[in-house]
């Protein structure tokens, strides 16, 4: 497999709630790290298999009942995000869609100033690409943790479900 190189620069981002997209709203979002519990053993860092909780951050310089709305999902929130991103001078899209808890936070509201808003998810279900590759595809509720095409929750899965 080829040695992916980080994306050199962003050009265009979107977050899609309820269909509908905030492109040139959207001032910046931080997708979940993914990253496994370690355990210490004997002085040494074990990994547990097991993924720490994920988050998904965003600021919006609008604020609407789609946004609101969605928070009254409770766990079942879904937004997709969407960019374009440049490798090596070859333009590239990212396309993920999270799921889980989310929480919006409406900025000071100040005359002559538009209303912002700060999104944050307790993440449940990741799916990540980056031009066409699948990075991730997570789904904590059903055991599925692909991380690079290999699914490090089969083994759990196969002994609990």
């Amino acid at each position: 497999m080829a040695t992916r190189q980080i994306p050199g620069r962003v050009k265009e981002l979107n977050v899609f709630v309820s269909g509908i997209g905030y492109l040139g709203t959207v001032e910046s979002y931080k997708l979940p790290a993914v990253k496994t519990k370690k355990e210490q053993v004997n002085g040494i860092h074990v990994d547990s298999g097991l993924l720490e909780p994920m988050e998904f951050e965003c600021d919006l310089n609008v604020v609407n009942s789609a946004i609101m709305n969605e928070a009254n999902k409770l766990q079942d929130a879904t937004l997709n995000l969407k960019g374009e991103y440049l490798e090596n001078t070859v333009s590239k899209k990212i396309s993920a869609t999270i799921g889980g808890s989310i929480d919006v936070e409406v900025d000071t509201l100040k005359a002559g100033d538009g209303m912002k808003a700060k999104v944050k998810m307790y993440v449940n279900v990741y799916h990540l690409e980056l031009g066409d590759e699948e990075v991730y595809s997570i789904d904590l509720p059903n055991y599925i943790a692909k991380i690079g095409g290999k699914d490090i929750y089969e083994s759990i899965r196969s002994a609990v479900m």
